[in-house]
């Protein structure tokens, strides 16, 4: 995701972002973030 936009949106919005969890954190953590 180097370069481009993940998302765009309110710090609310984006905190909660597949799209950024993803590129952040790695897709095993999704589950535990938004628990």
């Amino acid at each position: 995701a180097e370069g481009q936009i993940l998302t765009i949106g309110t710090p609310d919005e984006i905190k909660s972002s597949d799209a950024v969890i993803d590129a952040y954190l790695g897709k095993g953590l999704r589950t535990e973030v938004s628990a």
